[in-house]
């Protein structure tokens, strides 16, 4: 199904159903229960972007706002070292964040 969207749409979705897995992990760990589905409802959602649609943590850089980043991903990468958890996808995005983020201090 990838294969019939746009690159950037499709790289998008497997980019977060990467993520979806990996925070549905760490929730788990939490001892946070999630609908089944969680991940792929929320793909499902995402087929439905452009290629032009942002997030609002998209937004918040764009206008040198740091945003969200921490709540939904600093902490993620929190929780899974806390709890032993590989997510070394989610790192990396993080870790990503935080260098474009530093540019706004400058």
């Amino acid at each position: 199904a990838l294969a019939q969207l746009p690159a950037v749409q499709a790289r998008r979705i497997y980019q977060h159903y990467i993520l979806g897995k990996s925070k549905a992990e760490i929730a788990a760990a939490e001892g946070v229960k999630l609908p089944d589905d969680q991940v792929e409802r929320h793909l499902a959602r995402l087929a439905h972007t452009t290629d032009d649609s942002t997030s609002s943590l998209s937004r918040d850089f764009d206008a040198g706002r740091v945003g969200e980043m921490e709540l939904f991903s600093g902490e993620a990468v929190r929780m899974a070292q806390a709890h032993g958890i590989d997510a070394p996808v989610t790192c990396r995005y993080y870790e990503g964040l935080k260098e474009r983020a530093a540019a706004f201090s400058k």
